[in-house]
């Protein structure tokens, strides 16, 4: 039966019981016909027509483009017969003020708070011109009895405008809640958390939110959290008991489990975060295929019970946000993976093909050549080998490592030599502190940017000589390469390849004039090496 009530059609729910309450009046006033005890056949007449009325409205429902008007048009009829019997059965000791109530909750049900705060203006002008003759014969009891409906009237409208407000308000969580962001496919190594935790916080007023969750296949939980103007992920957090635990510590002292959760990782935004805890937290745990975790409201904005329902489903949109990343992410990868063995294919049915060719017809005409020109094609001959060596070794799989482990002026010297004759040019290397060592992934990157720029230096600035000057400040990798070529009038001021190279690393690229010719100026963090591809040439 509740669920039928909660159920039903509120205009039917309203027409239902303006039927029944005018029905009981019509046989109070039968079985009892002193109350009221003057004008009982008028009262009759009005509460005749207000029953057939309302099975009017009952039977006959308004169609949905008249259903506002019949809402507005309704609602007067109420007020007006409460008027009329009120009039004919004792003014203000009426029975009939029991449809007092009935106006204001059929309001509220209609058009929240605003719909009670009308309606009570209404009724209160209706109660002053019900007592107007009583007021000016100088009853007190009328005064009295006016001024109890008074505060009745206002009191229920406050608490019934402070439902329609809440519904109202639930409404527009809901509402906003099922606009929740939909990202499509990645564009970082990431999960888009960044978008939903802003809207959650938005949604539930606050600037503090947090998702802490555990990949099943990695085991190590990370932590994304927004701080009111950005978002922030830990890595890789070492947590000494299971996240179904933090849940159950937070219901025996939060602010305890908030201390104990801001230990765990060494970040400042963190700490503050969770630090700035005053009201009431608010947590909610999920469980996906992949991913296990918990979702922390700090100190929202509204105290309803219901924000744990809301943190609930936020929790569940962050669970499916999480898996919807790692299927895009297995897909992106996956796709990447069929279009490198592609391009491999292609390379190796293509260039590679083309390269053994050109070195079988230099090895059967460098015999028949003059001393002097077979010099010259054993330099081309050794490099096109080199060149066929690298495209071979990106074809099965691997990146082509230019540089030997060791120290970093070892290895660029490595690199400077064969780079120095392949370009018939000079290349000097200063490299401060001697002994400097880098990862291999950032001799490697370092190494490629050098040949690109060589390249570019000898076919674009007519440059016959080339140094090279490395040092370490604040933890970057400063390179300066400068030649003796023409300055930026004569080439492109930044070239594209080793621009993109740069921001693939994190770095930063700048190329000035320089009393010699042309200067490079690279920037980049000593752990760089997330970068790919071989050197343009």
């Amino acid at each position: 039966m509740p669920n039928r009530i909660s159920q039903a059609d509120p205009e039917m729910l309203i027409a239902a019981a303006r039927l029944l309450a005018s029905s009981l009046s019509l046989v109070a006033v039968y079985l009892d016909p002193t109350t009221p005890r003057a004008n009982v056949t008028e009262t009759y007449g009005v509460l005749g027509g207000y029953v057939l009325v309302s099975i009017v409205f009952l039977v006959v429902p308004a169609p949905p483009r008249w259903r506002e008007t019949s809402r507005i048009v309704q609602t007067g009829i109420d007020i007006v017969t409460l008027g009329v019997l009120a009039h004919y059965s004792d003014d203000l000791q009426s029975p009939f003020f029991v449809f007092f109530t009935f106006a204001l909750i059929s309001a509220t049900m209609r058009w929240g708070w605003r719909g009670v705060l009308a309606t009570a203006i209404l009724l209160q002008l209706l109660l002053v011109a019900v007592t107007i003759s009583d007021i000016r014969e100088g009853s007190d009891w009328a005064m009295n009895v006016l001024l109890m409906r008074f505060v009745y009237a206002w009191v229920a409208a406050l608490m019934l405008g402070f439902f329609g407000g809440y519904r109202a308000r639930n409404e527009r969580r809901l509402q906003e809640l099922a606009a929740w962001p939909i990202h499509v496919m990645p564009d970082d190594d990431r999960p888009w958390l960044a978008e939903a935790l802003q809207h959650a916080a938005r949604v539930l007023g606050t600037d503090r939110i947090a998702v802490v969750w555990q990949d099943e296949e990695d085991g190590r939980p990370t932590i994304a959290f927004w701080t009111g103007s950005r978002c922030e992920f830990i890595d890789r957090v070492a947590f000494a008991i299971p996240l179904s635990d933090i849940k159950a510590m937070a219901a025996a002292d939060p602010h305890g489990m908030l201390g104990w959760l801001g230990s765990q990782a060494d970040n400042a935004a963190w700490t503050d975060l969770l630090g700035a805890a005053r009201q009431s937290l608010h947590l909610a745990e999920f469980q996906g295929i992949r991913y296990h975790g918990l979702v922390i409201v700090i100190d929202p904005a509204f105290r309803e019970e219901n924000v744990e329902a809301f943190t609930r489903i936020i929790g569940a949109r962050i669970a499916l946000a999480l898996e919807q990343f790692s299927i895009a992410a297995s897909l992106v990868a996956s796709a990447s993976l069929k279009e490198r063995v592609r391009v491999m294919r292609d390379v190796h049915d293509s260039l590679l093909q083309d390269l053994t060719a050109a070195l079988w017809q230099i090895d059967s005409t460098v015999s028949r050549l003059p001393p002097d020109a077979q010099a010259t094609m054993q330099r081309v001959r050794k490099l096109l080998r080199q060149q066929h060596a690298r495209l071979r070794t990106l074809v099965n799989g691997a990146r082509a490592n230019p540089v030997e482990p060791g120290s970093l002026k070892r290895q660029l010297l490595t690199l400077a030599e064969p780079l120095a004759s392949q370009w018939a040019c000079r290349l000097d290397v200063s490299v401060e502190p001697e002994g400097l060592q880098v990862s291999d992934e950032t001799a490697a990157e370092l190494c490629l940017a050098l040949s690109e720029a060589t390249a570019n230096a000898v076919r674009h600035g007519s440059a016959g000589a080339l140094r090279v000057d490395v040092s370490t400040r604040h933890g970057d990798l400063h390179v300066e390469i400068e030649d003796d070529g023409c300055g930026l009038e004569g080439r492109a001021a930044l070239p594209q390849s080793l621009c993109e190279r740069m921001a693939d690393l994190g770095g930063a690229l700048a190329a000035t004039d320089s009393p010699r010719g042309y200067r490079l100026h690279l920037t980049l963090p000593v752990g760089a090496g997330t970068g790919s591809g071989e050197a343009d040439g």
